[in-house]
Formats: structure tokens, sequence, C-alpha cells
């Protein structure tokens, strides 16, 4: 007699930080024609790596070249800097005096 068990968790590994964390935790990013590209959906097909959508991981996985280890080869990150430099700009604090 077959036993349920309790659904699957996705845990993917971050290529930043290097800890396991839920897939709905972590930013999916795919390689089409070597560069790399956010898939924020989840759904583009192919080989994909996992950052967390914070600075500090996405510069750690740029420094240690791990989008270049994970998808096998030489990539082109210029998408992920310009992920990065909006989102520190979205961060950054307002200059509201004037």
């Amino acid at each position: 007699m077959p036993t349920s068990s309790p659904r699957a968790i996705n845990q993917r590994t971050c290529i930043g930080c290097r800890t396991v964390a839920h897939a709905t935790e972590l930013l999916r990013f795919v390689a089409i024609d070597s560069t790399v590209c956010v898939d924020a959906d989840s759904k583009r097909g192919g080989r994909g790596a996992w950052v967390h959508p914070t600075p500090e991981c996405l510069r750690l996985a740029l420094t240690k070249r791990a989008f270049n280890r994970a998808f096998r080869g030489p990539m082109n990150t210029d998408a992920v800097q310009a992920w990065l430099r909006t989102t520190m700009e979205q961060r950054a604090p307002r200059d509201e005096s004037g």
C-alpha cells in the first residue's frame, strides 16, 4: 500500500553565497545565446542558475564568475550588472532636500 508523502520542496543553491534555499526565495537566471538573462517567472527552458535577489549575492556571483561555471562556459553578464544597478538605485535613499 503506497504511503502518502508530503509534497517535494524545490530547493536550490544560491550561486553567490552557496546556501540552500527554497526556489521561491531565489531569482532564476538563464543563458540565451551566451548572455545571462533574468527569468523572473522561472518558466524559460534550459539550465538555470539561482541567486538570492540581493545585491550582496549578485555581487558575489559576478565576482566569483559563478555564472560562467553554472552555464559551463563564458557568459555575457551585462544584463545581470544592469539589473544590479537598477536594484541599487531603487534601494538608495532619496535626497529630499531639493
